[in-house]
């Protein structure tokens, strides 16, 4: 059933099971620290800077077409602060995304 909760959450990123595990065996326990906040655009260039891959982290509802215009503007916004001007897939934008989750 967590499994199903974090999915509901793109932008966080499980660093430690075991501190899920201990916190629910060993329950109730104060508040610990079992992840960490990704960024909702994540862009990995290759090592010959030839190609870019991009993971978003975003909710379901931002991909939908009709609420794509902002998410659109962040990625051009994301690729642009990586120097990454030139051979974008333009019409990979227009298609449908998915979720990194």
């Amino acid at each position: 059933m967590f499994n199903e909760v974090l999915k509901s959450f793109p932008m966080i990123k499980v660093t430690s099971f075991m501190t899920i595990r201990n916190v629910i065996h060993n329950a109730p326990r104060g508040p610990e620290p079992f992840g960490e906040e990704r960024e909702r655009i994540s862009l990995k260039v290759s090592d010959d800077k030839l190609k870019a891959y991009m993971t978003l982290y975003v909710y379901d509802e931002e991909l939908k077409a009709e609420n794509r215009l902002e998410l659109v503007k962040e990625i051009l916004s994301a690729l642009t602060k990586e120097g990454i001007v030139y051979g974008i897939n333009t019409k990979l934008r227009a298609g449908p995304l998915n979720s990194g989750v």
